[in-house]
């Protein structure tokens, strides 16, 4: 079968689970095939949309993109500092894409905002469709991440990321467009989530609940992420064996819904019970010094996963402290790593994270609750034995075989 994957670029998290399940259905020996807004990596089967160059359709698309932009100046006027992504459900692209998608016996969305227009693509959709849902933005208004306001439960309109007052406000009318499209799609659309907590949202969602809905997790190429090379960057920065080292790691550090600000407040007022040196390593744009009396080694941006598998291998304890996530690429990547998780109760956090086996689960947000969870963590007699629990984890549930040959059978299930 010949399977077309959709998402708006090649790069972030959403891109990088959408790369790694194509990597794992052509192993599988499947035709798949990747289409982006934009493209900034030389991967197989990964082509960027070109677009007519019709003089025609290309004055179409930069002046729906003029009015469009209009449009997001209007809405954002108001938007209070702290939030994320806020986007249309409209694109400049409108129905350009269509012909191209429908070349393929099976048409998989993924993170398609900024790319995909909602009421002139899915309605002239002639095959099926698998939508893999990366966040809350296919059921709410506009937003990513809904910050627990949860108003796409009955409509969206007074949206609190838009610094709006008003309920027949952009969210409001993007949610009734979207109703509309996905009840002119009908059940020709199936609905995957990678987590628990995604799945259930879908399901109670007024938009998609009429949908098929199922979870099958991210898969995570456990050939890179293992857990050899634990004394290479521990040597570098002189690291003892003893010696117990906790990491971060996020796109943007400075990112509030990752949390970085409650583990830098457990870390103000840790004292670890074990005696033992504790350094903090971070990963990702952005850095901060202030970690208390922690020796704190920040390394960047690392491009290569090889050198991301290091950092893990290295660690003792990885912190999720995300706000509000799904089921971060991070979280398995540790497991496959052998390196124990201790995460927030928030969102697909808990999926990954069995207490006792895998990691610890803190109260989201709760500085003071991260603070008791690492004091335990970082004294605990069993990181060792958790640490094969980890790998068997990932090897188990997480591995790119498992979640391809999970997608095989549902696009064989689709498809006439």
């Amino acid at each position: 079968m010949r399977i077309l994957h959709v998402a708006n670029q090649d790069v972030g998290g959403a891109a990088r689970a959408m790369l790694r399940l194509h990597e794992g259905l052509l192993s599988q020996g499947e035709d798949s095939h990747v289409l982006v807004a934009k493209k900034k990596m030389a991967l197989p089967k990964v082509e960027e949309w070109k677009g007519s160059m019709n003089p025609v359709s290309r004055v179409q698309r930069r002046s729906r993109r003029w009015w469009l932009d209009c449009c997001a100046q209007m809405r954002e006027r108001n938007q209070p500092v702290g939030f994320e992504l806020f986007t249309d459900d409209r694109t400049r692209f409108g129905d350009h894409i269509v012909d191209d998608l429908n070349e393929f016996d099976l048409v998989n969305f993924h993170w398609i905002s900024q790319f995909v227009d909602h009421a002139k693509v899915f309605p002239r959709l002639k095959v099926p469709v698998v939508w893999t849902l990366h966040d809350q933005n296919p059921f709410t208004g506009g937003c990513h991440y809904d910050f627990g306001c949860e108003r796409w439960r009955q409509g969206c309109g007074s949206c609190p990321q838009l610094g709006s007052d008003s309920e027949r406000d952009f969210s409001a009318k993007a949610w009734l467009r979207k109703k509309e499209v996905y009840q002119r799609v009908g059940e020709g659309m199936h609905i995957v989530t990678p987590s628990e907590w995604l799945g259930k949202l879908a399901q109670e969602s007024p938009l998609l609940g009429s949908h098929p809905v199922r979870v099958i997790p991210y898969g995570v190429p456990t050939d890179i992420f293992h857990p050899g090379g634990r004394s290479g960057l521990r040597s570098a920065f002189k690291i003892g064996d003893m010696d117990r080292v906790i990491l971060f790691v996020s796109d943007n550090l400075n990112n509030r819904r990752k949390g970085f600000q409650v583990l830098r407040d457990a870390l103000r007022a840790l004292r670890p019970r074990t005696g033992s040196r504790v350094v903090v390593l971070s990963v990702g744009v952005g850095s901060e010094n202030d970690l208390g009396e922690f020796e704190h080694h920040h390394l960047g941006t690392l491009r290569k996963e090889e050198l991301v598998s290091a950092a893990f291998s290295a660690a003792d304890i990885f912190v999720a402290p995300a706000l509000q996530d799904n089921l971060p690429n991070t979280l398995l990547e540790s497991l496959a790593c052998g390196t124990p998780i201790v995460g927030s109760r928030s969102g697909g956090i808990p999926d990954a994270v069995r207490p006792g086996k895998t990691g610890w689960l803190f109260d989201s947000g709760s500085s003071h609750s991260l603070h008791d969870v690492l004091a335990e963590a970082l004294s605990s007699e069993e990181l060792l034995d958790m640490r094969k629990e980890c790998r068997e984890m990932a090897l188990q549930r997480y591995s790119l075989e498992v979640q391809a040959r999970k997608y095989i059978s549902l696009y064989n299930e689709i498809l006439p």
